[in-house]
């Protein structure tokens, strides 16, 4: 994105909830609260989207003191559209603002012409075959107004979950964000977050019932074709994204298990790959593992380093608790907006959140690192770890297991998971915060 600047800016700026990757922007928390003062340009974000310009970014409220009129760009979230700039703005997503104006930018949630794919919110039956699995979905989708003819996704001895999809392309999640754009798309890493959402909003971040692999391919346990409760069945942990996101997971037909409910027959293409935002703190997975023994500070310089070599801007620590402080307090707390390398973003309302908008699993180099555990050691951001949770805070290979959080997961930080191995048998990576 190019930005213009009609003339020159005084440097004194003030951004919310946002990291302003521009020189000249500092962080503010009561920008906005009061009226404007001549001379400066304030802007309030109404939507999922940020304002950037010289000295400026941000996704809530900021300003800039000006001498000259400021040139502002919208940049619209996934899923949203950027809809306008309020007087003495004009048309279109670049406002040319003079000192003393109050700008607001206003979003608007992108319509869904796609199709739509949700995770059921009751458990099916699963003794009526796929006919039956298939009315089930037509039922729930449109009890929530979806209207869309829809099928569930799963295979049988005679068809495979993917090709159920023949014809059709795109697929968005019920908030609008992307989920897959081609058949072809299933089982690669390109897929950034799992489907988590049943038809009606709520989470769900559990197993779903496919009998497929990742690829959309029948296996064997399909629950006899779905024609008895005895016996396991294939499918995907919903939290999971990448090669994840519909596979690689087994439960029993007894267990009462959902299915996924995909749209069919509209063929609108969907970017899994759009242009970075402009704003947020980055989060990322280290490429190489973490070495327990320098502690905590060990961790830090292997977060610094890694930003470092691969040009991400600003200070990182690892997302690490110690025995003495919480993984949040360690990283400057995790409200606000996140990204990853990429610039997909991971969270608008803070990195504790759950589910988050993208699963945060890519490196500093911007792979994907699917399924990595990383360390973390305790049970909640804000809370403190214990002498083996926390691998004696980073400095005992013989002590553990450690508690660790999974970088694909869309629940990340509110999911953690107590390791099978100790802290000497772990091979795990760290995960990574830009400071504020």
């Amino acid at each position: 994105m190019r930005l213009v600047v009609v003339a020159l800016l005084a440097l004194t700026t003030a951004c919310r909830y946002g990291f302003d990757p521009l020189e000249g922007a500092h962080a503010d928390a009561d920008a906005g609260d009061d009226a404007p003062a001549s001379g400066r340009v304030d802007v309030t974000i109404a939507g999922a989207g940020a304002v950037v310009g010289i000295g400026l970014a941000c996704v809530d409220q900021c300003g800039v003191d000006a001498t000259a009129p400021v040139t502002l760009t919208a940049v619209a979230n996934e899923g949203w559209s950027f809809a306008s700039f309020s007087p003495p703005c004009g048309a279109g997503a670049t406002c040319v603002a003079a000192p003393g104006s109050t700008i607001v930018a206003t979003f608007t949630p992108t319509p869904i012409t796609a199709n739509t794919v949700f995770i059921s919110s009751t458990s099916p039956p699963i003794t009526g075959g796929v006919a039956a699995l298939d009315a089930f979905c037509q039922t729930r989708a449109t009890a929530a107004g979806l209207a869309q003819t829809f099928v569930a996704f799963v295979s049988s001895s005679t068809v495979n979950a993917k090709d159920r999809l023949a014809g059709s392309r795109g697929w968005v999640r019920v908030d609008g964000l992307p989920f897959l754009d081609q058949p072809t798309d299933l089982g690669s890493a390109t897929l950034p977050r799992g489907v988590v959402l049943d038809e009606a909003g709520g989470t769900y971040p559990n197993f779903v019932m496919t009998g497929s692999d990742r690829m959309g391919v029948a296996t064997s346990q399909t629950c006899m074709d779905w024609t008895s409760t005895a016996g396991a069945v294939d499918g995907v942990s919903a939290s999971y994204a990448s090669y994840y996101a519909t596979g690689f997971a087994s439960s029993t037909c007894a267990g009462s298990p959902r299915v996924l409910c995909v749209g069919t027959g509209r063929t609108v293409a969907v970017e899994l790959a759009p242009a970075p935002f402009p704003v947020g703190r980055y989060v990322f997975v280290t490429t190489q593992p973490f070495t327990i023994g320098g502690g905590v500070a060990a961790a830090d310089a292997q977060c610094a380093a890694e930003a470092a070599s691969n040009g991400l801007p600003g200070a990182y620590r690892a997302i690490l608790a110690s025995t003495t402080q919480s993984a949040s307090d360690h990283v400057g707390g995790f409200a606000g907006v996140w990204r990853r390398p990429d610039g997909i973003v991971v969270a608008r309302a803070g990195l504790d959140h759950s589910p988050l908008d993208a699963a945060p699993h890519l490196d500093p180099t911007r792979a994907v690192l699917p399924n990595q555990a990383g360390f973390f050691g305790a049970t909640s951001a804000t809370g403190l770890g214990t002498m083996a949770a926390t691998c004696a805070d980073w400095t005992s290979t013989t002590t553990g297991p450690p508690i660790v959080v999974q970088s694909n997961s869309m629940f990340m930080l509110g999911l953690t998971a107590i390791s099978s191995a100790m802290c000497g048998g772990s091979a795990f990576h760290l995960m990574c915060a830009q400071l504020p």
